[in-house]
């Protein structure tokens, strides 16, 4: 038997998704490189990783918390490390036994900042013309909308379908299958060093909105 090597993730044109590369839209986040981690309570029925303090003492600087998340939602888990917080909101719990909103297609929606002493500290330097250059190496560039909130460089797309392949070493697939993905924005504050993504089942413009008040 011929022994499988890698996993890849592209994704497929259809009403709702778009033609991706694993580099470009992973589940993850920005890239493998640059990712906003996924707490345990995102896949597993385990305790949460951290209340909202322990993250605001891990991640050591003042952030903004979300002004406009849906009323039907709380924060629900938390997630830090030295200069970065993900911030989890769900409708119910997300942890335990009897939690039922484990992931995006549950409706939970992720919010995360960085600032410059993080991992993303390339990508905040480069801001807008980071966006500019994912866009144009997206597999369908018209997919990926670049914009401003309040004034700060912007990037996003829609929520969608993709499809996910197991490949054997000779290029054989060996397994395939749809895999939805959440609509995404991220925003770089270039005067105060600081990046910020919103990640949920909702529509772009309903993200746009909650980022611009966030914001402001």
């Amino acid at each position: 038997m011929k022994k499988i090597i890698f996993l890849i993730v592209l994704g497929i044109a259809t009403a709702t998704g778009f033609i991706v590369a694993d580099r470009y839209f992973s589940d993850s986040d920005i890239s493998t490189e640059s990712e906003f981690v996924v707490p345990t309570a995102m896949a597993n029925p385990y305790p949460c990783t951290m209340t909202l303090s322990q993250a605001t003492e891990k991640a050591s600087f003042a952030f903004k918390v979300p002004k406009s998340i849906p009323s039907t939602h709380s924060i629900q888990d938390a997630l830090a490390d030295e200069g970065e917080v993900s911030l989890y909101y769900a409708a119910g719990p997300m942890c335990g036994e009897g939690a039922k909103y484990k992931t995006f297609e549950d409706g939970v929606i992720q919010y995360s900042t960085a600032n410059a002493q993080s991992s993303k500290v390339e990508i905040i330097a480069q801001g807008e013309e980071y966006f500019k250059e994912y866009k144009a190496n997206a597999p369908i560039p018209e997919k990926v909308k670049l914009f401003q909130i309040n004034g700060m460089p912007a990037m996003g797309w829609e929520s969608g379908m993709r499809k996910s392949f197991v490949i054997d070493s000779d290029g054989t697939v060996i397994d395939e299958k749809d895999i939805p993905h959440p609509a995404q924005i991220r925003v770089v504050d270039p005067n105060n060093q600081v990046i910020y993504m919103l990640k949920g089942n909702l529509t772009l413009e309903q993200m746009k909105g909650i980022m611009s008040y966030t914001l402001s």
